[in-house]
């Protein structure tokens, strides 16, 4: 019986009760690694396992970048140029992320393209991709000029009942902050 693993089955096994009980259906361990451990063949190129490590690492010097650049005061031309430094690295991160890793989508990229043209430093999808959210950083005079971009080239374009509520909702202005502290 030692070499048995027992198949749990029902709401019983989920509470752990009779999870330990030997019967016809046990596994034993031979046939359950010749069943489920054995070696088979995989494509990796669908992983991208190459192309996703780089966006990775690349990412990861983005980041300390970014990071340095919120320690440092602003060179010459004060904030507009850092803010355009930091904007270059969410540019250069929502490509990595349309194009290396390819986590992005359609209707992403075009919400940070409509941002960029329209007097966005800087663009970039947020969270883990494949849909949801952008993030930009964008001056105080051209977060009329982004609203009103968007409204007219994108959501009145793919959304055409979209309500003002509704379109309300869709965008959310906020002023940076220092974030969560302890």
């Amino acid at each position: 019986m030692e070499d048995t693993i027992p198949v749990v089955r029902g709401i019983d096994s989920l509470y752990g009760f009779n999870a330990l009980k030997h019967n016809e259906d046990d596994v034993s361990v031979p046939d359950l690694e010749k069943r489920y451990m054995t070696k088979f063949p995989i494509r990796t190129k669908n992983f991208m396992l190459r192309q996703r490590a780089l966006h990775v690492f690349s990412e990861a010097i983005r980041v300390s970048m970014f990071k340095a650049l919120l320690k440092t005061s602003p060179e010459k031309g004060g904030n507009q140029t850092l803010l355009q430094q930091l904007g270059d690295l969410m540019n250069q991160t929502q490509d990595s992320c349309r194009d290396v890793y390819d986590c992005s989508c359609p209707e992403l990229d075009e919400l940070c393209t409509i941002a960029r043209r329209a007097g966005a430093f800087g663009s970039r999808l947020t969270g883990a991709g494949w849909g949801g959210c952008t993030v930009h950083v964008v001056p105080k005079d051209k977060v009329d000029d982004i609203r009103q971009a968007w409204e007219k080239g994108y959501y009145r374009v793919k959304f055409l009942d979209i309500s003002d509520e509704k379109l309300a909702e869709a965008v959310i202005t906020s002023k940076p902050g220092h974030g969560s502290m302890m």
